[in-house]
Parts: structure tokens; sequence; C-alpha cells
């Protein structure tokens, strides 16, 4: 009897676990990537995830360094991702885009960080999902 309980239950709270699981939104920086639970995604080393890649690729290529910042803000306000801007002592900015997707205990976090100089021309930028996976 103890077993069956167990499976039922174990049954149960994946069911519900897999209904937390939320989709990627239909924007561009989303298009085509791969679910967190796809081949590699428990690579030892998060930047080798096939997610990570492909996100960092998609927006290294779209805005590459000595793009315009204004143009990739215009873009990121599209993806529908908060966008948070911070002024450096040089006179440039340091910026992140966060969107956060599921609930809790599924949620999911698509990160993107760049850095632009005073005259506003990105200098570094990168992106990733963040904090992925059911607990």
């Amino acid at each position: 009897m103890k077993t069956i309980v167990k499976r039922v239950t174990a049954i149960v709270c994946l069911a519900i676990l897999s209904g937390c699981a939320a989709a990627w939104p239909k924007t561009e920086l989303f298009a085509g990537v791969p679910q967190p639970d796809g081949p590699g995604s428990d690579s030892v080393y998060p930047a080798d995830r096939p997610t990570n890649v492909m996100l960092r690729n998609r927006v290294q290529e779209r805005f590459p360094v000595g793009s315009d910042e204004h143009v990739l803000v215009a873009w990121l306000n599209d993806q529908k991702v908060e966008i948070r801007r911070y002024s450096r002592n040089d006179g440039g900015t340091r910026g992140r885009a966060i969107r956060s997707l599921g609930t809790w205990p599924c949620d999911r976090t698509v990160r993107v960080f760049w850095e632009s100089s005073a005259d506003q021309q990105i200098e570094s930028i990168t992106a990733d999902e963040g904090g992925s996976g059911c607990f």
C-alpha cells in the first residue's frame, strides 16, 4: 500500500510541476531557443548549455560591439523584457534586461547584459538563462 501511495504522490507531483513550466514568448529574442531540459542542459559549465549559447550568439550577432545602444534598448522593449540602465563613472552605461517566465517552482529567467561607452556604443554584450529548473 505504501508503494502505491508513493507512486501516486510522485505522479501527482510531476503533473503539478509540468503545469508550471512556461513556454518561451513568441518574440525574436526567444524564437527557437531550446527548452532548458534539452541536450546539454545539464552541462557543468552554464555558458556551454544550448540555451545560453543560442541566446548569447543571438544578441551578439544582432548587436555587435560598436552598435548603437539606443537600437538595442528599443529592440529589448519589443521583446517585453524589464530594462535597467545604470550610469558608470566614465559616462558610459551598464545595462541589463530581464524576463522571468513561469512561476515557482519552475521559474526561469532570461537575461541580457551590456555595457556601452559615453557615446552610447556597445562595448560588450551577452545573454543567458538563469535559475532554470524545477525544485
